[in-house]
């Protein structure tokens, strides 16, 4: 991607690098083709122009498969009522589909939702749909903003579609807003990934009366319909079919068609060819019209699903419309079409899908009335009229949501304990936004001193970081009672402030703002009333950090609550030019010693939780393998982790009756996240190991 000031400029680089470029000049993004696609930045646009609600949907893709035209009949349902746009963060041929039905469509790049005037654009839409699983990108933008729901297509091939990406397992694993097409997708979304889903059937258009039945059942004629891949089992459905005699192979014909993708050649290859110079088995290529899937299918018998997992199927829902008998696989969600009207078979199953096909080519007098009940199937549970109501519902329940209030609670739900639930105190209607926020954020600071409400909870004082944080907030028995934004337990031996800096403090000299932080940081976390206190010693620095505009020591409450006395003289410094006070080993093992006499003086030692969390020098890539930070990135971590280890074997010294927890197997970051540990709560595996002994320890104390 290329980035560019002048608009002119940034068009023919567009068209000469076939890249996309985005123009901070005008604010608009173009295309390879020079282009430009993307207009959500004029936000003049997206001013409301009338009192429709306004609905966005976001497309994964525009291409002429399955998931697409399911959106495309979302759209459908809800534009005659609603104002709908499309967004998709790449272009293609189906875009037509959606703007022949008036609907606007904008090409919008996961690498640039979170810039501001793209995040100002969907604040205006009052609620958002994302298609599929694979935009999770675009949904966790989106559901922080407005309210949103995440309608996944797939179902058993989640797991590979999240292969190296934990973000978006993450974002699977944590959403309150799944709906899925089947009760098979459900089923194993729930078991696997999210309990929360729920299920909305797709649908199909019906244009049976443009369809023409077929009577003649002579040469019963078979087809299957999808992509060329190995998910969609067509080497089965071929190999099932060469199976029977080969008179009853003459007196049928196997159809296949779908698109072919290039980089899987070496699947769909071998199968053409094997199929080559057969009479009774033909490929059609990719159907892309409408009419000439009415004409292909005007002359079909039956519709058979092999594949080794489909969530739903549409392809079953569009038979059962055009009244043909089915033979699906148990791992198609749409099976629920299949009852008197054709054939449930094995997966993967030869025999199987063969004796269904031996059925329909030896009692071919059968196929009208298995068609019948399809029909009927299809009326009942995949009309139009049945998704209409579904969608139409789904949008009333979420268009009913205050979108003020919707954005502050996920700003709670990044905040806080992940498994409090935390309700606000007074009605909006009543006291206004402004004071709800102000009573939730109280009734937040509460329930955090009081180790929260849910009956049962140990309270646990927490001094460390956001990785030891996640642990807790994952455990059955432990809650966050109190956390203290650390400062560094160095600090607690920090000499002044020396030559570098000029700091004027008014009133005050330097050392006595370190005492007042001894004071202020370390008799909070221990007069908070907590049954047991968690350490980590990670990312153990000093900073001073830039805040409204003045430079403080972070996380220090004493000195923001003194802002008005501490400022920088003369110099102002870059982010990269802050400095890290570093004391030297005797002083670090004397601020060890310090820290854990006052934990001695709060705590009986088996109430102290000592989490040894180290930073990583490995990270797991996005194609699964493990692999290692560059040798200059190494050497750092690895000169911290010693620092790291030497400060735990003091403290472990000092208190040599606290827990030790530690999962050293798991120091492993994640390619998104590779900063180490201090983003190791991405790891689900890392915590999930860390929580399992917090509870463990806790269990048993009571």
């Amino acid at each position: 991607m290329f980035v560019e000031s002048e608009p002119k400029q940034a068009e023919e680089i567009a068209r000469l690098s076939g890249k996309p470029c985005i123009c901070v000049g005008n604010d608009r993004y173009y295309e390879g083709d020079g282009i430009c696609k993307v207009d959500v930045f004029n936000l003049e646009e997206y001013k409301r122009k009338d009192h429709r609600k306004r609905i966005l949907l976001f497309s994964h893709e525009f291409t002429y498969t399955g998931a697409p035209h399911s959106l495309l009949r979302i759209c459908k349902v809800l534009n005659p009522n609603y104002y709908v746009e499309v967004w998709g963060p790449a272009s293609g041929e189906f875009e037509k589909e959606f703007e022949n039905l008036g609907v606007k469509v904008c090409i919008v790049p996961y690498e640039i939702c979170r810039i501001e005037n793209v995040k100002k654009a969907i604040k205006s839409f009052d609620f958002c749909i994302v298609n599929t699983v694979i935009s999770n990108r675009f949904y966790d933008v989106a559901s922080q903003l407005i309210p949103t729901a995440w309608y996944i297509r797939e179902a058993t091939n989640i797991p590979d579609i999240c292969r190296g990406n934990k973000n978006r397992e993450f974002s699977l694993r944590r959403s309150r807003d799944l709906y899925c097409v089947s009760e098979y997708a459900r089923d194993f979304i729930a078991q696997n990934y999210n309990r929360r889903v729920k299920v909305i059937r797709n649908c199909m258009e019906d244009y049976a009366d443009r369809a023409k039945k077929k009577t003649d059942h002579s040469v019963v004629n078979f087809l299957q319909i999808g992509t060329i891949t190995l998910r969609k089992g067509f080497v089965e459905y071929v190999n099932a079919f060469r199976s029977l005699p080969k008179e009853l192979q003459s007196r049928a014909h196997l159809y296949f068609a779908g698109r072919l993708i290039p980089g899987r050649s070496n699947y769909w290859q071998p199968l053409l060819d094997s199929i080559a110079g057969d009479e009774n088995i033909t490929y059609l290529g990719e159907i892309k019209g409408q009419e000439e899937k009415i004409r292909l299918f005007n002359n079909i018998d039956v519709f058979v699903v092999a594949s080794y997992d489909e969530s739903c199927s549409l392809v079953v829902l569009e038979g059962a419309m055009l009244s043909k008998p089915l033979i699906v696989t148990e791992n198609v969600g749409a099976k629920y079409m299949v009852d008197g009207n054709g054939f449930i078979v094995k997966t993967k199953d030869i025999n199987s899908l063969a004796e269904a096909m031996r059925y329909f080519i030896q009692n071919s007098d059968q196929i009208d009335a298995m068609g019948e009940i399809s029909r009927k199937a299809y009326e009942t549970m995949a009309s139009m009229e049945i998704y209409d109501k579904n969608i139409s519902s789904l949008a009333k329940e979420y268009l009913a949501k205050n979108k003020v209030c919707w954005r502050i609670r996920r700003a709670l739900g990044r905040k806080v304990s992940g498994g409090l639930v935390y309700k606000f105190l007074c009605s909006i209607k009543q006291n206004g936004i402004k004071a709800t926020w102000k009573k939730t954020v109280a009734y937040l600071a509460r329930s955090r001193r009081q180790g929260g409400k849910r009956k049962g909870n140990v309270p646990v004082a927490l001094w460390g970081t956001s990785a030891t944080k996640t642990a807790l907030n994952g455990s059955a028995y432990a809650s966050v009672g109190v956390w203290v934004g650390k400062t560094s337990v160095r600090s607690l031996t920090q000499p002044a402030f020396e030559g570098e800096i000029d700091i004027s403090i008014s009133n005050n000299d330097t050392q006595n703002i370190l005492s007042d932080i001894r004071k202020n940081t370390t008799e909070r976390l221990l007069s908070g009333g907590a049954r047991y206190i968690a350490v980590d010693l990670l990312d153990e620095k000093f900073d001073l950090v830039r805040f409204n505009g003045q430079y403080v020591i972070s996380n220090s409450d004493s000195l923001k609550r003194n802002l008005d006395k501490i400022r920088v003289e003369k110099i102002e410094f870059s982010k990269k030019q802050l400095l890290r006070f570093n004391c030297p080993p005797e002083q670090t093992e004397q601020a060890v010693q310090l820290f854990a006499q006052r934990l001695k003086e709060k705590y009986a030692q088996d109430k102290i939780i000592v989490h040894e969390a180290y930073f990583a020098t490995n990270y797991r890539a996005k194609d699964g393998t493990i692999k290692r930070f560059a040798e200059n990135k190494v050497k750092s971590f690895e000169e911290k982790n010693r620092l790291l280890a030497n400060m735990y074997a003091r403290i472990k010294a000092e208190l040599p009756g606290c827990r030790v927890i530690a999962a050293p197997k798991y120091r492993i970051a994640d390619e998104n996240h590779p900063q180490g540990l201090s983003t190791m709560h991405f790891i689900p595996e890392y915590y999930r190991s860390v929580t399992k002994q917090i509870d463990k320890i806790i269990k048993a104390g009571q």
